[in-house]
């Protein structure tokens, strides 16, 4: 599935469940595996994301970041893993898309691709993915604190999708450009 099609089946879909979850019809192992879809999708778009911008900018996986994470094939990256890489080519990403495309320059303006609170909340859904997947008792300690960790979860994941590193790829796929 194109990454276009992969931002947006995640924007509905964490759309859908965010309704659910306010509803408040959604309960327990529910809510959990809300989470896990959630942050589960997002870990692969972002995924996709980075091979995206690897390619528009004609960068090689291999000789800028597979180094840092020992040689690991950037498909079998964790979500910290993608985070720690867009942080490291940020600057090489902002200023690749701004003199590459022009609608790319015009979403990004001066900032970062990525930037410092764009990243403050990209690693904290990693903080809540890791909760989730390696401390369940403490991400789901009771009913209360797995409905409010699942419902920031949700949050945050719609809130990185309308950035510019969602936008761009959005916008481009639009117009036509950066293909």
């Amino acid at each position: 599935m194109p990454l276009i099609d992969s931002i947006s089946k995640l924007r509905e879909n964490t759309g859908r469940w965010t309704r659910e979850v306010s509803s408040g019809s959604a309960r327990g192992t529910l809510l959990q595996g809300i989470a896990g879809k959630a942050v589960n999708g997002f870990e692969n778009v972002l995924r996709e994301a980075l091979a995206y911008y690897l390619d528009r900018c004609e960068l090689s996986y291999a000789s800028e970041l597979a180094s840092d994470f020992g040689n690991k094939p950037l498909e079998k990256l964790t979500l910290g893993e993608v985070v720690q890489s867009f942080g490291k080519l940020d600057t090489k990403l902002t200023r690749c898309l701004q003199s590459k495309f022009t609608d790319a320059g015009e979403v990004t303006g001066t900032k970062k691709l990525i930037g410092k609170a764009h990243k403050e909340g990209l690693s904290e859904i990693t903080k809540l993915r890791n909760l989730l997947h390696h401390d369940v008792e403490k991400f789901a300690k009771d009913e209360t604190t797995l409905m409010e960790n699942t419902n920031r979860l949700l949050s945050l994941i719609q809130q990185k999708l309308s950035e510019p590193l969602f936008q761009i790829v959005i916008q481009a796929g639009i117009t036509g450009s950066a293909n």
